[in-house]
């Protein structure tokens, strides 16, 4: 048990170790903790608005014992959706795998704490939307004293069997991928296929009629139990039944510890054959076919496409802008008579800004830096200049970002119908955002950077300036599209308040560039110096 604390601590410092500038004082700890907190209170609050809406239609439609189960599935599912693309790399690819192996301890112990670590950063998240779920629940329903008591204790083990599904899922994924001769490339293919599907089921659901919500609702609790039976037990364990709520506890804790025992006794095995397979292909470039940002910039495409779960983290708001578009354009709400045709007209005034918050929320530079690892010592003696660097570098991010953006605005705008002036605004407004997440990210990661990583995903998943770059960009489009839809909604034309974002989110650029180039440099310039 000592062993297994030990190492448990030791990774869970490293995931949440805030950067290797860390030549910090407690006032400025405490000021990182209090960010921390306050962006989790961002994704509570959002997700208690969502969660108060399905919550006010559950209780209309007689179907509130269904509302709990409803939540407990969607945190479930993105636990397992977000834990699916760093599994891998944290448990079985570790930089630290040799060192910890070194250790006269037993494998199952490492792995159990690997997994431990996983499952204190998705509890974090997944409490988000469950804490506010118990509270309204108990608003609409006013359940006895006891009921939240059971809820709460069973929340705990919510997290459980998704990670453990997980780390099952990507393992078999990247077995499956390493049998083709590009493993990385087919890896990344399935790995986006699973996202996708996730996310086209949520927008499905969320673009239903009332007509077609109310059905759903009637059946609700047998569809979800039937999907995932821990989901039945759940349910009948926090309305009372104390067998159901012992063998949810029971499930989820066997199920761990059988896990825990079975990768930790083949642990060397598989990551021998991940490491084997992840250098089957080579990479070669050579700074002589162009300048040095060419060169640099092929270094970090091939870093970026080298891991899926880095990748899948980095490009999910791009995955999101494109899930929008196909549900959008496929039908939905556009479909459902005059209303509906009322409701889409409202909807596409939100568009600019749905789209924008897709961009802003895919920022490949906010882990760039960091992700240079042990070697940056080796970027800084380059013969070139901290300009040119950090040139490459918000290059990257326009590459792969910029193409994704324009293409999905233009297909949007043009089969939608949209008048030119909402056409001009759909394309510029999310491609400036786009532009403004990289440039904020490249910021954030010069000033809190993290070098003493052991899984390049984990950077890629809670970093400071990733929740920053993501959580202000949410913040950034959302406000003011609701604003806008609004103002639009009170007869104000929408080519008034466009223009008025667009010259904002211009300034923005505007000021972000500047700051990049006056006080960007001179923060690279000091990492390790």
């Amino acid at each position: 048990m000592n062993n297994f604390l030990l190492i448990f601590k030791t990774q869970l410092l490293a995931v949440v170790n805030t950067g290797k500038n860390a030549r910090r004082n407690k006032k400025q700890k405490a000021m990182s903790l209090t960010g921390y907190a306050l962006i989790w209170l961002l994704l509570a609050a959002l997700a208690a608005f969502y969660e108060f809406i399905y919550g006010a239609a559950f209780a209309e439609s007689g179907m509130m014992e269904a509302f709990p189960v409803l939540i407990v599935v969607a945190a479930s599912l993105l636990t397992l959706i977000g834990s699916i693309s760093y599994t891998k790399s944290l448990i079985f690819c570790s930089k630290d795998h040799d060192m910890l192996f070194a250790l006269p301890v037993r494998g199952s112990t490492i792995v159990a704490a690997k997994i431990a670590t996983l499952y204190v950063l998705d509890f974090i998240v997944s409490f988000a939307l469950l804490l506010p779920c118990g509270i309204l629940y108990g608003y609409f329903a006013a359940p006895p004293v006891l009921f939240y008591v059971r809820y709460y204790v069973l929340t705990l083990f919510v997290p459980m069997l998704p990670i453990l599904a997980a780390a099952l899922i990507s393992a078999l994924v990247s077995l499956v991928a390493s049998r083709f001769r590009h493993a990385r490339i087919v890896g990344t293919v399935l790995y986006i296929g699973i996202f996708l599907a996730f996310m086209l089921g949520i927008m499905s659901m969320s673009s239903s009629s009332e007509d077609e919500l109310a059905e759903l609702f009637s059946g609700m609790v047998k569809i979800l139990n039937a999907c995932y039976p821990p989901a039945a037990w759940f349910t009948e364990g926090i309305f009372g039944d104390v067998p159901m709520f012992l063998l949810f506890i029971g499930v989820s804790a066997i199920s761990f510890a059988v896990i825990a025992l079975i990768f930790g006794k083949f642990y060397g095995k598989i990551h021998g054959a991940f490491s084997v397979r992840a250098v089957r292909s080579k990479y070669k470039m050579s700074a002589a076919s162009g300048g040095a940002v060419s060169a640099l910039v092929k270094k970090d495409i091939k870093r970026f496409f080298s891991s899926p779960g880095l990748m899948l983290n980095q490009v999910a708001g791009l995955i999101m802008i494109v899930v929008f578009m196909v549900v959008f354009l496929s039908g939905g709400i556009a479909d459902s008579g005059e209303e509906g045709a009322q409701a889409a007209k409202l909807l596409s005034v939100m568009f600019p800004y749905l789209f924008a918050m897709g961009a802003s929320m895919a920022s490949l530079t906010s882990t760039s830096i960091s992700l240079e690892g042990k070697t940056f010592g080796l970027l800084r003696s380059l013969p070139v200049s901290a300009r040119t660097v950090l040139s490459a570098k918000l290059r990257v991010h326009e590459l792969i970002c910029f193409p994704v953006v324009l293409i999905c605005s233009v297909v949007m705008a043009v089969l939608s119908k949209s008048a030119p002036v909402d056409a001009v605004l759909l394309i510029a407004l999310p491609l400036i955002y786009s532009y403004n997440a990289g440039v904020l990210g490249l910021l954030m990661n010069l000033k809190r950077y993290n070098f003493d990583w052991t899984s390049e995903v984990m950077v890629a998943k809670n970093s400071m300036p990733v929740m920053v770059v993501t959580f202000g960009g949410m913040a950034a489009s959302l406000i003011p599209g609701i604003v806008v839809l609004f103002l639009s909604i009170g007869g104000i034309s929408t080519a008034i308040t466009g223009g008025v974002m667009l010259v904002l989110s211009l300034a923005v650029s505007v000021g972000l560039t500047v700051l990049l180039r006056s006080r960007g440099e001179k923060m690279f310039e000091e990492i390790g110096a």
